[in-house]
């Protein structure tokens, strides 16, 4: 049978709120590199699309602090 999604990633513990590695400061993980698991039909993908954006707000908020000095 075809594999639609993986059940293991990353442990939810490992990140932060805005999905960058506890332990390694601006690596971010995201979509199914994570262990969430969503129903099928389409869950996860919008998973995948909502947690890359989440990440990409963090760095461009990063990076606007950065020239705000």
């Amino acid at each position: 049978a075809p594999c639609i999604s993986a059940k293991t990633g990353l442990n939810i513990e490992e990140v932060l709120e805005n999905l960058e590695l506890v332990k390694y400061k601006n690596i971010y993980v995201v979509g199914e590199l994570l262990d969430v698991d969503g129903l099928c039909g389409g869950y996860n993908m919008h998973f995948a699309f909502a947690s890359g954006a989440v990440v990409s707000d963090d760095i461009y908020q990063k990076e606007v602090k950065k020239y705000e000095k």
